[in-house]
This record gives C-alpha cells, sequence and structure tokens, in this order.
C-alpha cells in the first residue's frame, strides 16, 4: 500500500490522524453548536463521522500491515550497535582513565 509511494509508515499514520481529528473537530463543533462555526447540515454531519471512522480504520490497517517494520529496524539498530566489550576495552585506556 504505502511502498509503491514511497510514503513512510509514520507519516502515514500521522496524516491520518490529523485527519480523523479534523473530522472529529467538525462534529465536535456542530453537536455543541458553538458560536460563528459554520452551520453544517445533519447529513452532512453523518458523513464527516463515516470519513472519520474511516481514517481510523485505514490507520488501524497500516499498523497491522507494517508493524513488523518498526521491529525489523529495531533489530536493524541492535546489529549496528557497539558492542559492549568495545566500551568496556576503550574505558581501561589510560585516556579514558585521565578523562573520568
Amino acid at each position: 500500500m504505502l511502498d509503491n509511494k514511497k510514503i513512510r509508515v509514520g507519516s502515514a499514520k500521522a496524516y491520518l490522524s490529523s485527519l480523523s481529528k479534523f473530522c472529529e473537530f467538525i462534529v465536535d463543533h456542530h453537536e455543541n453548536e458553538v458560536r460563528d462555526f459554520l452551520k453544517v447540515s445533519s447529513e452532512i454531519i453523518k458523513k464527516v463521522q463515516a470519513v472519520a471512522k474511516h481514517f481510523k480504520g485505514t490507520m488501524s490497517a497500516v499498523t497491522k500491515q507494517y508493524g513488523y517494520t518498526k521491529w525489523d529496524r529495531e533489530m536493524e539498530e541492535e546489529d549496528r550497535a557497539v558492542p559492549v566489550s568495545v566500551i568496556e576495552n576503550m574505558m581501561e585506556t589510560e585516556a579514558a582513565k585521565e578523562a573520568h
């Protein structure tokens, strides 16, 4: 889904979350009859609510489909990490002892 468009998972989820929150903002302002807010029909509000649910559903689908990528990235970072033994050896050098 996102691979063809080269969109990062976090970016897509953030975008969908923003859209969903904007829809919820519109619904909230309509339900609370906020003064000077754009008057929107109940029919439109129902559609906005459905769209908000769609955005949340899509966000959930993205999370499920690409959940493994976070794990893969963490494993790659762990593989690239400096081994503890190297750091321990560095701390035993004269320069490290003098700096400490």
